[in-house]
Formats: C-alpha cells, structure tokens, sequence
C-alpha cells in the first residue's frame, strides 16, 4: 500500500497562503505566488523569496520489516503516475 510522505507545496494550501500572507506576499485569484508561481516550495525563485523557498517537508517515520523501498520522484512524474499504480510496479 502507498503511503504519502510528502506535502504539495502548492498555492491553494490554506497554511502556505497564510504563511506567504503573513510575510506580505499575495496569491493571484489564479492560484499565483505573486502572479508568477503555482508553487510556494521551489528552487530557483530567488526574487520571490521570502514567499517562495526551498523548505522542505520533513516527517519522521520508523520503517518495519514490512516496509519494502521508498519512491522518489518530481512532481511531473507524479502528474502522470498515481502513488498505488508507482507502487504496483516498482
């Protein structure tokens, strides 16, 4: 089974648009980190920082015997590969 353990750092998530509130920054109503940016986590945008940054998500988990490998991949793999379908064939 698939488990997520990462977040999608995108503008629509209520506490990235708070975040990026707090610091004076705005959303478009397209969803854009200041009329550029569909994501808040990225690297790159270094005229967009302090809204856009590269921090990232990190959870702690304890891996059992049952656990068998990890999934990296980009967002553009992801855009085509649902998390079970990725884990069915590896």
């Amino acid at each position: 089974n698939a488990l997520v353990l990462t977040t999608k750092h995108h503008a629509w998530d209520r506490s990235e648009q708070e975040r990026i509130r707090g610091l004076g920054g705005f959303i478009s109503l397209q969803g854009l980190v200041e009329k550029e940016l569909p994501l808040t986590r990225a690297f790159g945008y270094h005229h967009l920082l302090p809204y856009v940054n590269a921090n990232p998500s990190i959870q702690e988990i304890t891996l059992g015997p049952n656990d068998e490998f990890l999934l990296v991949a980009t967002n553009s793999f992801w855009k085509v590969m649902s998390y079970q379908m990725a884990v069915d064939v590896a």
